[in-house]
């Protein structure tokens, strides 16, 4: 079942949130009826409701059902990648390699979507893709540049994406990880819960297991938009993206997928793979971070802040 389309809206996210968290979202059948009417007086009240959002994946399916579901389920699916990018050249061809070399029929129904966080020029995305004669063999392709260096902006170029994403599935990750052919086909190829934001297992690029990533993500636009976006009000210090899981787990389930494993491919691997021109300790700063809700609250800013600074598309 599939709602309406959503923004950033207290009514919209209450209205919706009631649905999701109820029979659409499964989670009736897990819950007494005491339950049910104690999780329903909570979001009268606005308070957050208190029980588990988190569940495994159900196991893979067995071999011989695997070409049959390819077969019923592949051509479903339309999904947008999304990867912020700050002067990641090398690590932005390796992207464009991996992803084409996706099968045909998942190439067709792929938007890739890369959003260059004001890199200096000698280094902006869309001159490494003129140099390098990058091509993405999917269906559609769209870059987009935000105009202020501001760092540590990386909220807001997820932001940018999710808000011109053309499909209902968004996968959100940071550039520095590989979404390999084996994972691509398994998402293509799963029945996904749309009322639940979905995470993977993750690898290092010689193969050794890692431990998860926790600001990767596979969830429906709708999803998105009902958890608010990335408050960029925070944007300009490191570490701060974990407050969007916070409110992720309030209007939604997570579903983790252990077997679905992103690539995290590192500075020795690849040199630009990551952002080296910034320290993260020195971007971490939690008296900031404890600061702005107290100043959000001063002003009344009850809202998420999205799409502060001034962008482009940038047509190649």
């Amino acid at each position: 079942m599939r709602t309406k389309s959503l923004t950033p809206g207290e009514q919209g996210n209450y209205e919706t949130y009631k649905m999701r968290r109820g029979a659409v979202g499964g989670h009736s059948q897990e819950m007494s009826p005491a339950e049910l009417e104690l999780l329903e007086s909570l979001l009268r009240t606005g308070l957050d409701p208190a029980f588990p959002h988190y569940r495994e994946a159900a196991p893979a399916p067995c071999a011989d059902r695997i070409e049959a579901q390819a077969r019923g389920r592949d051509m479903k699916m339309n999904l947008t990648i999304i990867l912020p990018f700050y002067m990641n050249q090398d690590m932005l061809v390796r992207q464009f390699e991996e992803i084409n070399e996706y099968p045909r029929e998942i190439r067709e129904r792929l938007q890739l979507i890369v959003v260059d966080d004001c890199s200096p020029t000698g280094k902006r995305a869309d001159e490494i893709i003129k140099k390098e004669k990058l091509k993405a063999k999917i269906a559609d392709f769209r870059l987009y540049r935000i105009l202020t260096d501001l760092r540590w902006n990386q909220n807001q170029c997820r932001n940018l994406g999710a808000r011109e994403a053309t499909s209902e599935w968004l996968l959100l990750t940071d550039i520095d990880h590989l979404i390999p052919t084996d994972t691509i086909q398994s998402i293509f190829r799963t029945e996904l819960s749309s009322t639940d934001f979905h995470t993977f297992g993750r690898k290092k690029y010689d193969g050794s297991d890692y431990k998860e990533h926790p600001n990767s993500y596979l969830m429906t636009k709708d999803l998105y938009w009902l958890i608010g976006g990335y408050d960029e009000t925070f944007c300009g210090h490191y570490g701060t993206d974990s407050m969007y899981r916070r409110r992720a787990e309030k209007y939604a389930g997570r579903i983790h997928h252990a077997d679905w494993k992103l690539v995290n491919v590192g500075r020795n691997d690849i040199p630009d793979a990551s952002t080296r021109t910034l320290k993260r300790k020195e971007g971490r700063d939690t008296s900031f971070r404890e600061s702005i809700p107290k100043y959000k609250h001063r002003e009344g800013i009850k809202e998420v802040q999205i799409l502060k600074l001034p962008w482009e598309r940038l047509y190649l």
